[in-house]
């Protein structure tokens, strides 16, 4: 389970990377105000797989991770703002986490179905 939270994690610092190249200047304490607050959520994710929902799942993983991100992410970048962000911000922020985590996850289950079959 951990080395499935660090590649999550991962995917959320690309996610910000992307997020400050869109927007910049690019600095890091700007890909770092980017990041924080959906690897936080991710963190709380894997933290309710892990008390309430034992999954092997990765997709379910995936959900409860994606989910957790988004929600958590937005309330924590809300507080810091001090305001709620416009919703094109929420469309990109759920379109491109969920790319990452789920797209991280079809990868890795595709590399596995292949080395599998290579047996």
């Amino acid at each position: 389970m951990t080395k499935q939270l660090i590649y999550d994690i991962i995917a959320i610092a690309v996610f910000a990377v992307l997020a400050r190249f869109a927007h910049p200047p690019v600095t890091l304490g700007g890909i770092f105000d980017a990041f924080w607050p959906w690897a936080l959520g991710a963190v709380i994710g894997w933290a309710i797989l892990r008390w309430l929902f034992k999954t092997t799942n990765i997709w379910a993983q995936g959900l409860v991770v994606w989910a957790s991100a988004i929600i958590f992410g937005m309330i924590f970048w809300a507080l810091v703002n001090a305001s709620l962000p416009h919703y094109s911000f929420l469309i990109v922020a759920i379109t491109m986490s969920a790319l990452l985590l789920f797209g991280r996850r079809a990868v890795a289950h595709f590399l596995n179905h292949r080395k599998a079959n290579s047996k």
